[in-house]
């Protein structure tokens, strides 16, 4: 076994074991990134999409996507994050994700998801095949 299987699969753990943890009307919330599947602005809160569940969380959309910059969820609009783990295809200025929701991607960010969710299948697919 190799350093680096061994540092993909380090990274596959963590990234599956990352607990995110945020305010809500009722206290304090926990949610896995994994389970995350997209994150929506609803003023100065925010709506967590997760696979089962939806929470909305006390934190605006800008100090989340600061809290969660180096993770895999990133910027595709003014008002959502995406988990990059969730993304079902990127099509023009559309991004559709695994639970079937349909995005919109802002002109500037296009680029950069395109750039991020390639470099995730990248590692993603060294990770699958070590």
């Amino acid at each position: 076994m190799g350093v680096e299987h061994c540092l993909q699969t380090a990274i596959r753990e963590s990234r599956e074991n990352i607990i995110i943890s945020y305010k809500t009307s009722k206290g304090n919330g926990f949610v896995k990134l994994d389970q995350i599947v997209y994150i929506q602005a609803k003023g100065n809160y925010t709506v967590i999409h997760a696979k089962e569940t939806e929470i909305t969380g006390c934190i605006s959309i800008k100090n989340m996507e600061e809290k969660l910059a180096e993770t895999t969820i990133v910027r595709t609009h003014k008002s959502y994050l995406v988990n990059l783990q969730h993304i079902a295809k990127i099509e023009g200025d559309l991004v559709e994700m695994t639970n079937g929701a349909l995005l919109p991607v802002g002109r500037k960010y296009i680029p950069k998801l395109k750039d991020a969710y390639f470099e995730f299948l990248k590692m993603v697919t060294i990770d699958r095949n070590k």
